[in-house]
């Protein structure tokens, strides 16, 4: 799959897109990851929280990812794996 960019995703570093692997894990640009971060849930309109929540919301979750001590396991191939702040809308 192509990369995605929008207004969003360039502010924030403008990944490509992560995928789900053929066994099932995380790959970004064919490279295992791991999701940390979280979901909204509105149940009501407007569906989605405004945009500037959204990004201080990533914006502190991807501060506290490069803050953690937690060091993620290798992949099953034994390379090292990279952790990704995520919000899912």
């Amino acid at each position: 799959q192509t990369a995605r960019r929008t207004d969003a995703s360039v502010g924030a570093g403008a990944l490509g897109r992560v995928t789900v692997g053929k066994t099932g894990t995380f790959e970004l640009d064919g490279q295992e990851v791991v999701l940390l971060g979280g979901n909204y849930v509105v149940k009501a309109k407007p569906y989605f929280p405004p945009m500037d929540v959204v990004r201080s919301d990533a914006k502190a979750m991807a501060e506290g990812a490069r803050a953690m001590a937690y060091s993620p396991s290798a992949s099953a191939s034994g390379s090292p794996r990279k952790v990704l702040p995520v919000v899912r809308l």
